[in-house]
């Protein structure tokens, strides 16, 4: 999880599935799920900058799995960052 606490929200990067969940910590029913960012497959962390709230998500292009129920692996040299920046 990736806290902004100035804008008191959290962000939950879900590799899996390539989604970032925004979770507003304040106000009516909170905490709650207010926003799902489709990102890419792979960014599961991230950094957070504090001054404007952009997040920088990293990942790669990745290779079919080898086996069933494994991870595949990333491609070599193609790692790259993600930027999600706030409305």
């Amino acid at each position: 999880m990736i806290l902004d606490q100035s804008r008191r929200t959290a962000f939950i990067p879900c590799g899996r599935d390539g989604i970032l969940d925004v979770i507003a910590l304040d106000g009516p029913g909170a905490p709650k799920v207010i926003e799902q960012v489709q990102t890419e497959y792979g960014a599961r962390t991230g950094a957070l900058d504090p001054a404007d709230g952009a997040l920088y998500l990293p990942t790669a292009r990745f290779a079919p799995a080898s086996d069933r129920g494994s991870r595949p692996a990333a491609v070599a040299g193609t790692a790259h960052l993600l930027v999600v920046k706030p409305r």
